[in-house]
Parts: C-alpha cells; sequence; structure tokens
C-alpha cells in the first residue's frame, strides 16, 4: 500500500479467501467471496465507471484494497491476488461498495 490513502476494506478472512463469481451490468458490480472460514460475503459495488477482470473467478486474495480518488471522483477497488505471479485480476472503479454476508449457497 502507498501513502496516497489507499487501505485494505473487508473482512481479515479475505486474505487467503478466493473470487467465488464475479458480474457487472448497467453501472453496478457484484462479487462474491468465499473467505477462509468458508463465511460468504457479497460485495455490490454502485456507480461503476469502469473495470478490468482477467480470470477473477478462483482467484485467491491476498487483500482488497480502496484507493480514494482525488477531490471527490470515483474510488479504486483493486483485489490483490495471493500469487503474484498468476495474471488474474479484478479491478473495479466505482462511487461506492458495500459488503455484506451472503447465503453460503455461491
Amino acid at each position: 500500500m502507498s501513502d496516497d490513502g489507499d487501505r485494505m476494506i473487508g473482512p481479515a478472512e479475505f486474505s487467503g479467501g478466493r473470487v467465488a463469481s464475479f458480474a457487472a451490468r448497467e453501472g453496478a458490480a457484484h462479487v462474491f467471496v468465499h473467505g477462509t472460514s468458508g463465511n460468504v460475503y457479497r460485495l455490490g459495488f454502485s456507480g461503476v465507471r469502469s473495470l478490468r477482470e482477467r480470470r477473477a473467478e478462483g482467484m485467491q486474495l491476498h487483500a482488497l484494497i480502496d484507493r480514494p480518488a482525488r477531490r471527490g471522483g470515483p474510488r479504486t477497488f483493486t483485489f490483490v491476488g495471493e500469487d503474484a505471479a498468476a495474471d488474474a485480476c479484478l479491478e473495479i472503479v466505482a462511487t461506492d461498495v458495500t459488503i455484506e454476508p451472503a447465503a453460503a449457497a455461491v
């Protein structure tokens, strides 16, 4: 992380967890994450401006980083993979995110 206000967000069990599924449409995106304890979380992104994704489903996570924009613009949310050599990635530029427990059947 840098000194520019970047911060890790989400439960500690995201580290070592994995991206279970991902979907985006019309300014919104949803990501389901399986935590290391078996808990499943639904992340809802609103005001999605852009998205970069490559083989995100199944990616083992190290962290979810929130990088605030300057002057109140959209924030950049980066799912950092555990394996730096893997080419899987997921980065969402959006105005907001909510993180909540989800049903385990994801």
